[in-house]
C-alpha cells in the first residue's frame, strides 16, 4: 500500500550481458529511461524506452524449425515490463543453431506492449553458411524487413549457393538457391550452372551429386553420400567453432562420390570465409587409398595434389577468382608435377 503513484529514472548500461538458456546471449550498452507502465495481470509495470547498442550476440533459437517455433508460441512467458527499444549493431550479431552460423547487421526497433511483440526495421548479412540436407550453402545476401503486417514474419530476399559433383568426369556444379517473399511462406528458385531443371536439383541435394536420369554409372550410394555429407557438415561445424571462425569449411571426400564406395583418391579440403567478399579454398590429396576409377582405371584428367583458390566478390554480379594447382602428369610410378595458374572473371545476372 506504499506504492508510489508514479516513477521515473535514467538508467545507463555499460557491457551488460544478458541471456536466457536456448535462446540469446548479448552483450550491449544502453541508455533507457524506466517510468510506470501499464498494469499486466493487475500489477503495474515498468516501462523502458531507450537504444541499445549491440557489441556482441548469438542468437540459438531456430527459426527455420517449425516445430520449435510453434512450442516456443505455445509457451506462456510472463511479462515483467513492458518496452520500446531501439537496438542497432554493426556486426556481430550471429544467428548460430546446428544448421546456420550467420553474422548480421541491424537497424531494429522493438516494442512490447502488453499483448504483443512488434518488430520494425531492417536485418543485412555480413556472412555466414547454412547445412541444408547435408549440404553446405554459403550465403550470398541475406536481408530481412520487419514491417508487422503479419506479425513477426518479415520480407526475406535471399540468395545461397552450394557446389555439387557431377557426372562421372565432369566438374563440380553450382546450385543457386534465391528466396523471396515472407519468412513462413518464402517462393524458392533453384538454378544450375548446368541449367539443371528444378526436380533434378532437388534430387541433387538429396543425394549429393548431380546426375543424369540416362546416365548408368554410379560411383556412390546415396547412403553413403548422405553419410558423408552428414560427417562433413559436423566437422565443419566443429572446425569453425574450435578455430573461432578462421576456418568454416572443412570437406572430406573421395574424387566421385563419397567416403565409402566412391572412387579415386582421399581429397582433404578447408575454406576460410575471410570477409564478405573474400574467400580462400585449399584441397589436398592424401597419397593412400587410390581407388580406380569408372572402367578399372585412373581419371588421368584430374590427378592434383594440391589446389589452392581464392575468390573475391566485386559486387552482387562480378566474382574474381585465383588459383594455383599441381597435377600429375600420366600415371604409375614417379610422374612429374605441372603447376597450373588461372585467373576468372565471373559475371552473374539474378532475376
Amino acid at each position: 500500500g506504499a506504492l508510489p503513484k508514479n516513477y521515473r529514472f535514467d538508467l545507463g548500461m555499460r557491457d551488460f550481458a544478458a541471456s536466457e538458456t536456448g535462446l540469446y546471449a548479448v552483450l550491449f550498452d544502453g541508455d533507457f529511461v524506466v517510468s510506470d507502465g501499464p498494469k499486466l495481470n493487475g500489477e503495474p509495470a515498468p516501462y523502458v524506452t531507450g537504444r541499445a547498442r549491440l557489441k556482441r550476440g548469438v542468437v540459438e533459437f531456430d527459426f527455420a524449425n517449425q516445430t520449435e517455433v510453434q512450442k516456443r508460441a505455445a509457451t506462456t512467458q510472463p511479462l515483467f515490463w513492458t518496452y520500446r527499444i531501439k537496438a542497432d549493431a554493426k556486426n556481430n550479431m550471429r544467428w548460430r543453431t546446428q544448421d546456420a552460423d550467420m553474422e548480421f547487421d541491424a537497424d531494429l526497433d522493438l516494442q512490447q506492449t502488453a499483448d504483443s511483440l512488434l518488430i520494425y526495421g531492417e536485418m543485412h548479412l555480413l556472412r555466414g553458411t547454412y547445412w541444408f540436407l547435408g549440404s553446405r550453402f554459403r550465403m550470398l545476401r541475406a536481408n530481412m524487413t520487419f514491417d508487422n503486417l503479419q506479425g513477426v514474419d518479415p520480407q526475406v530476399d535471399i540468395a545461397a549457393e552450394t557446389r555439387l559433383p557431377g557426372a562421372p568426369g565432369a566438374p563440380l556444379e553450382t546450385i543457386s538457391a534465391v528466396l523471396t517473399g515472407r519468412a513462413s511462406k518464402p517462393v524458392i528458385l533453384l538454378t544450375s550452372s548446368a541449367n539443371s531443371d528444378q526436380r533434378t536439383i532437388l534430387a541433387a541435394i538429396t543425394r549429393g551429386a548431380i546426375s543424369d536420369e540416362q546416365d548408368r554409372l554410379s560411383v556412390s550410394s546415396p547412403l553413403d553420400n548422405y553419410v558423408t555429407r552428414q560427417l562433413n557438415a559436423q566437422l565443419s561445424a566443429s572446425l569453425s567453432q574450435f578455430f573461432r571462425g578462421a576456418i568454416d569449411e572443412w570437406e572430406l571426400r573421395r574424387d566421385r562420390g563419397g567416403l565409402l564406395t566412391g572412387e579415386g583418391g582421399i581429397v582433404v579440403g578447408v575454406g576460410s570465409q575471410v570477409t564478405n567478399n573474400l574467400a580462400f579454398r585449399y584441397r589436398q590429396r592424401l597419397p593412400m587409398n587410390e581407388r580406380p576409377v569408372s572402367f578399372g582405371r585412373i581419371d588421368p584428367t584430374d590427378l592434383f595434389d594440391q589446389n589452392i583458390e581464392a575468390e573475391y566478390r566485386v559486387n552482387r554480379f562480378i566474382f574474381f577468382t585465383s588459383g594455383v594447382s599441381r597435377r600429375h602428369i600420366g600415371q604409375g610410378g614417379p610422374t612429374p608435377i605441372n603447376t597450373d595458374y588461372n585467373v576468372n572473371l565471373k559475371a552473374r545476372w539474378e532475376y
